[in-house]
């Protein structure tokens, strides 16, 4: 009588390795679901807003001007609580130089930081709220490191104040910004 053994080509499922080339394509997708889901899951339980060890706040400039905002007669009390509570306060945010703000010889002492120069206003035409006035006075202008790149960090203090032009009362900012440090990204 004859005994037939079947011989495979594959070993048993036991018997099999790990293949490092599914780790690599769990870690690559992963990362790219991760990334992004990490980033609107922090953003949204922050608000926007993240104290740092030394006492800075890192603010979303977008998170910050999102929100409605009358273009006349608008007051300080229709800005968000927490946007308010900067007032005063360290901030350290990320935004796009707006190109009024930018002179032939590079960039002036005074310019308007805009969270995104492409994206700002989908829902119409440019707020006021979308834009920081920004100043950096003559002590600080060492600390400027500018190298027209289309995104900066800028470290200062804001003021939340909704200011009017003395002649029109046509709205002029609701965020003011003292600035100590700006760099390139």
């Amino acid at each position: 009588m004859t005994t037939s053994t079947s011989t495979s080509a594959y070993p048993p499922l036991q018997a099999r390795r790990f293949n490092p080339r599914i780790l690599l394509f769990v870690l690559v997708f992963g990362f790219l679901l991760g990334a992004p889901l990490y980033v609107f899951i922090d953003s949204a339980l922050s608000g926007g807003v993240k104290k740092r060890s030394d006492g800075a706040y890192e603010v979303n400039l977008q998170a910050m001007s999102n929100f409605v905002f009358d273009q006349t007669g608008g007051a300080l009390t229709d800005v968000p609580k927490q946007w308010r509570e900067l007032d005063g306060k360290r901030i350290i945010t990320d935004g796009e130089i707006a190109p009024g703000s930018l002179k032939s010889r590079g960039l002036d002492q005074q310019f308007e930081l805009v969270f995104s120069v492409a994206k700002c206003c989908f829902s119409g035409p440019p707020q006021i709220q979308h834009f920081v006035k920004a100043n950096v006075p003559e002590s600080n202008l060492k600390k400027v490191n500018w190298d027209a790149a289309s995104r900066v960090r800028v470290e200062g203090v804001l003021k939340v104040e909704v200011t009017r032009d003395p002649v029109t009362h046509v709205i002029t900012g609701v965020y003011h910004l003292t600035v100590d440090r700006l760099d390139s990204l």
